[in-house]
């Protein structure tokens, strides 16, 4: 059985559940996804956003995450990231300043430790790149985010229905168990 198979077996109880991009919700996830004292060493991802290769004078903070508490949170991760204003405009080139604004332009956050726990979490989930600076701007690089709203949202309960759909057809068919 491979770590993906592993990972799902662990994952089949724990259903999806969108959440509104915010402070709690990241803190929440971020908190639950680091290390433990019981954490395997084999089982751990490190996220450095930021260091001299990409243009910074020092190494940034690594954060070490829990690979199977960030497997089971991934969709709820990008499901967060999909409430970037940068998702809703398919920017790829994340601008690190402007990363505290909703899709409805409203912010979602005020305090730049929280953004950065999101950002942590999406490099420790190969979503986003490291930071670098180009233009003397502090950017990172996004893959491409299926816009999201919020569960707050009064348009969310109709959208949320073709969302489900189109997610349902981007899974990958699972093997004949046979």
């Amino acid at each position: 059985m491979g770590l993906r198979d592993k990972y799902k077996k662990t994952n089949e109880n724990n259903h999806f559940k969108p959440l509104d991009l915010n402070e709690m919700n990241v803190q929440a996830i971020f908190k639950r996804c680091l290390i433990t004292d019981s954490t395997d060493e084999k089982n751990i991802i490190h996220s450095i956003l930021y260091g001299e290769s990409t243009g910074f004078s020092k190494l940034g903070k690594q954060i070490s995450f829990d690979k199977q508490k960030l497997f089971e949170d991934t969709d709820t991760i990008k499901f967060l990231y999909g409430q970037l204003q940068s998702s809703h405009n398919n920017i790829t080139r994340i601008p690190i300043k402007n990363s505290n604004k909703k899709y409805d332009g409203q912010n979602w956050t005020t305090n730049d430790g929280v953004i950065m726990e999101l950002f942590h979490l999406g490099h420790a989930i190969n979503i986003i790149s490291p930071f670098y600076i180009l233009n003397n701007n502090v950017l990172a690089n996004s893959m491409k985010f299926e816009p999201t709203l919020s569960p707050k949202d009064p348009k969310f309960a109709e959208w949320y229905k073709g969302y489900e759909a189109k997610m349902k057809k981007t899974e990958a068919p699972e093997p004949d168990e046979k």
